[in-house]
């Protein structure tokens, strides 16, 4: 397989699919609507193979670390009996079997919360940094927060009655103008990441193949 086409072959696979995505949803072409649809299933399948290839990454580099015995190895190996004892499991059984919603509430979810949890110390960390009163916008950021934080708990509503009313209201209007505003300059972003896609100017996808 040349190198040429090794490049090309990628980008006109994708140049294709989203033209065609694009004619599907813009167009509603009854006679190659089902065509369409069929490609837009195909995700499905690129999901499964980035899931086996994922698999497959961390399986390299735990049992790497275990073959050396790195720093924490053993951890590697809790990680991989985990990893294909739980996979085993669902495969055996079903994801509404005993043993394997035991695991999953008994073990995953504590787990989960748990680690969700240690954020709040790093979200406190940037708080920190953000409230810093260096400009106007840092100053209304952190009064907005005050007000919002007093409004929240009850200490807040023996200070001022009306407290937790303008909580409601600054997390109402003014947040989810901000929330929109974020969501449409992403939107944004994608679209026209998708556009650069789509037209080959982005191959970073390819893994240096396009370069």
């Amino acid at each position: 397989m040349s190198k040429s086409f090794r490049r090309e072959f990628p980008m006109w696979v994708g140049l294709v699919a989203g033209v065609m995505v694009i004619v599907d949803y813009f167009f509603n072409i009854p006679a190659l609507s089902v065509y369409f649809k069929e490609i837009v299933q195909w995700r499905n399948i690129v999901a499964a193979f980035a899931l086996a290839l994922g698999v497959g990454n961390l399986t390299r580099i735990h049992s790497h670390a275990i073959s050396q015995k790195r720093e924490y190895w053993f951890f590697s190996i809790l990680l991989l009996v985990t990893m294909y004892g739980y996979m085993a499991l669902g495969l055996i059984t079903t994801s509404k079997s005993v043993p394997y919603r035991f695991f999953w509430d008994n073990m995953f979810q504590p787990l989960s919360g748990t680690w969700y949890s240690m954020t709040v110390f790093y979200m406190t960390s940037a708080c920190w940094r953000a409230f810093r009163i260096k400009t106007p916008q840092a100053a209304v950021m952190l009064g907005a927060a005050v007000l919002a934080m007093l409004g929240q708990v009850g200490f807040g509503q023996i200070i001022w009655s009306q407290l937790p009313a303008i909580k409601s209201w600054l997390q109402g209007p003014p947040t989810t103008a901000g929330m929109r505003g974020i969501t449409i300059g992403a939107a944004l972003g994608m679209i026209s990441m998708s556009f650069r896609v789509i037209l080959g100017l982005e191959r970073s996808h390819l893994g240096g193949v396009g370069e």
